[in-house]
């Protein structure tokens, strides 16, 4: 309401100033044209002045030079006034209506539009307490971060600590960073299937979704130490989409869907991947390895957010079907590889509840807890 209370008082304030503009040039003119005439007058005056003796005719010819530059000044005053005077009165009127209601009336349908009007004003207090909330995260993040790196260059073997720094930069979207500290991870640990898993996820998500040959031998040292791992084979189907080899991405994207629960957030993506290479073979389409799978030059990448968006409906699918382990493991694997530490141990909690009492699994989950580091200790 106070929005519309200061716009309104706006608008009036400047209703008047161009009401004033508008129709004050008759005014304007006729100031000049007095100014004129008064000048008329003082030239004349001067003149019987000069006949008199009152003044020399030096002193006289001093004034008259002044008098007429003013005359000129204010005859040129005039002139401008009634050149810029095109429209008549009803002209005026026209441009007056236009400029103060059209212009108001077009604004207002703009923001009603584009803005929004309807929400709530947000308190300064809120504002204040919003900003020093993304703040104090930050702050976080940033205290997080500082000892987990002084931590592995005090102890370059701590491969914990090089983990937990690569989930964090995850996290944060600093990829680059976090292929570095799965690197350090991998060095301190040796290989492992999940630690290069994360290395690939980091890789994938530094090239905006291209699978490049360095994620593509990551992925395939991933399948040399599990060969069953639904994820990798997913990811080396978009690398061969990538070579223009459908016959490949074909098998890759079979064997996800066999190594991979139903539950799981990429079979979707992958069953929509096959279908693509089904129809270009319809289509009597194949593209060259130079090209990519689309048959263009351009390379074939993840879809935007692809990764997110399963592990969503994931998510959205438990809350239906609550009572699917191998579904929550995954959700709870998936959040965690994505950075996500925090989402990770929340559904890692729902899970608990929904198996409370079920020993066998609450032993898996917390089994997956200790291995990525999440609140591990079960409430008793």
């Amino acid at each position: 309401m106070i929005f519309w209370v200061v716009a309104a008082l706006l608008s009036v304030a400047m209703a008047g100033v161009i009401a004033r503009a508008v129709y004050g040039g008759g005014a304007s003119e006729s100031a000049a044209g007095d100014s004129a005439e008064i000048y008329r007058d003082q030239l004349r005056e001067l003149d019987e002045d000069v006949a008199r003796g009152v003044i020399g005719e030096a002193d006289a010819q001093v004034a008259r030079v002044e008098i007429s530059r003013k005359l000129i000044a204010a005859m040129e005053r005039r002139e401008a006034a009634e050149a810029g005077d095109g429209l008549d009165a009803g002209g005026r009127g026209v441009a007056a209506a236009i400029v103060l209601v059209g212009i108001p009336a077009l604004a207002t349908a703009i923001y009603l539009l584009q803005g929004a009007p309807g929400l709530p004003a947000l308190p300064y207090a809120s504002r204040v307490e919003e900003i020093a909330r993304i703040e104090n995260e930050a702050q976080a993040i940033a205290s997080r971060i500082a000892a987990l790196e002084k931590a592995v260059a005090d102890d370059p073997a701590d491969a914990q600590s090089w983990s937990d720094l690569g989930f964090v930069y995850l996290d944060i979207a600093r990829y680059e960073d976090a292929v570095r500290a799965f690197d350090g991870a991998i060095a301190a640990a040796g290989d492992s299937a999940d630690l290069l898993l994360n290395k690939g996820l980091a890789l994938v998500y530094a090239n905006e979704g291209l699978l490049t040959p360095k994620a593509e031998e990551v992925f395939l040292a991933v399948l040399s130490l599990e060969p069953e791992q639904g994820l990798a084979h997913y990811f080396l189907g978009f690398a061969a989409l990538q070579r223009g080899d459908d016959a490949l991405a074909r098998r890759r994207f079979e064997d996800s869907l066999q190594y991979s629960p139903e539950s799981a957030p990429w079979p979707d993506e992958a069953r929509r991947q096959l279908a693509a290479i089904d129809a270009r073979r319809a289509a009597g389409g194949r593209p060259s390895p130079s090209t990519g799978a689309t048959g263009t030059d351009e390379p074939q990448t993840m879809p935007p957010g692809a990764v997110e968006d399963m592990v969503a409906r994931l998510a959205s699918r438990l809350t239906e079907e609550p009572h699917d382990l191998d579904g929550w493991l995954m959700l709870v694997r998936s959040y965690a590889v994505l950075g996500d530490s925090e989402a990770a141990e929340t559904a890692l909690a729902a899970a608990r509840a929904e198996f409370a009492g079920e020993e066998a699994a609450l032993t898996r989950l917390d089994a997956l807890a200790r291995e990525f580091d999440l609140a591990a200790v079960r409430s008793e």
